[in-house]
């Protein structure tokens, strides 16, 4: 007759029952469970397997700096498999995968926001609207996408909403070996290519990994630049940064210029604004909080004092956190002749009303835009 287990025995079988049935649940968890993160009010990333709420937060804020997501209700799925690469797919719409340009277009939006999730290598899919995979490739820095070994569509792990009609990536042009411009919307290689050769020559490019956005829309022309953590806090540092903007603004076709510091994760942390008005040939440019009305009221002011006579003068309005500046640009030595300084002074507090009141500082610029002088008029 067949004996009774052991006590022991029954004990240790239930809590390999328990254990089986966790492991189960764990394993559905991971392969079957993702999150929606919205980025705006309709774009979303939908992130599964050991993929973060921070990294598809990072990743949505690049997509978004880029271009790419414009409150269209776009969908992109994040993925990280337990000891594999990163997935980022996106949902595009019917053939996008069979256009080798549309495919080159990923291609390039997946190595600019590489560095959003980890860095390269990258999984790169593209799905169809049923979130089944129609092209898959990987990813990488130094060869470009190489053929994966899975040969035949198959279904996504993740679901989530569809998207509509595809936005248009962006690109990237290197200047030197190591500094970039990333463009997007309409802009084209020529004024990236134009911007990057700006910026060289003005000394902000230096082959040092550099990276700046431009984005044309419809609503306007956007520079971004990437900068250190936390810069966009130091006193005059947007200020700097409008400055630089308004110095290579021909190349990609004149002002207004939006301007946008963002951080390493493309997050927009400050932004200003690049404008001009003109006064026949004068004119007033305006930067960071000034806004076209201020410069209208500042330009008429000086054309009732007869500044401005149509010679060409040029006047330079800033609204930052330090307060409100207005600068001049003057004849050589100028700014070492006592009255003639006096003039400018009095000037700018019969103009101040117009832009607020005092204080405001004073500069008196060469004609190559050095500051000569620089007073506070109270």
């Amino acid at each position: 007759m067949a004996q009774p287990a052991p006590k022991s025995s029954g004990l240790r079988n239930t809590v390999l029952l328990v254990l089986l049935v966790a492991v189960g649940i764990a394993a559905y968890y991971y392969f079957e469970v993702s999150t929606t993160l919205i980025i705006g009010t309709k774009d979303n990333v939908i992130y599964s397997g050991l993929a973060t709420r921070s990294e598809a937060t990072a990743l949505g804020n690049a997509l978004k700096t880029v271009g790419y997501f414009q409150d269209s209700g776009f969908s992109v799925l994040l993925r990280k498999p337990m000891g594999g690469s990163m997935i980022i797919s996106y949902v595009t719409k019917d053939g996008a995968w069979n256009n080798a340009s549309m495919v080159s277009d990923f291609e390039g939006l997946t190595r600019d926001v590489a560095t959003a999730v980890g860095g390269l290598p990258l999984e790169m899919r593209l799905v169809n609207t049923t979130q089944t995979v129609e092209k898959d490739e990987t990813v990488t820095a130094q060869s470009g996408p190489q053929s994966s070994p899975q040969s035949s569509p198959q279904s996504s792990p993740q679901s989530g909403p569809q998207s509509g009609p595809q936005a248009a990536p962006s690109s990237t042009v290197t200047i030197g070996t190591k500094d970039q411009v990333i463009y997007s919307g309409t802009a084209t290689q020529d004024q990236a290519t134009a911007l990057g050769n700006a910026l060289k020559a003005d000394g902000y490019f230096q082959d040092q990994g550099a990276s700046v956005l431009l984005d044309k829309e419809t609503s306007g022309t956007t520079i971004s630049y990437v900068v250190k953590d936390n810069y966009w806090n130091q006193p005059g540092a947007i200020a700097k940064f409008d400055e630089l903007t308004r110095e290579v603004a021909s190349s990609v076709g004149g002002l207004p210029l939006n301007v946008q510091l963002v951080n390493s994760e493309m997050t927009v942390e400050k932004t200003s604004t690049v404008g001009i008005v003109a006064f026949g040939n004068d004119t007033v440019i305006y930067e960071g909080g000034a806004t076209q009305a201020d410069a209208q009221a500042l330009g008429q002011k000086l054309q009732s004092l007869n500044y401005f006579t149509g010679k060409g003068v040029d006047v330079f309005l800033g609204r930052h956190p330090n307060g409100v500046t207005i600068a001049f640009v003057v004849g050589d030595g100028v700014w070492n002749n006592a009255a003639t300084v006096t003039g400018f002074e009095n000037l700018v507090r019969n103009v101040a009303p117009v832009i607020g009141g005092l204080p405001i500082k004073m500069l008196l610029l060469s004609t190559t835009q050095q500051v000569e002088k620089n007073e506070t008029i109270q």
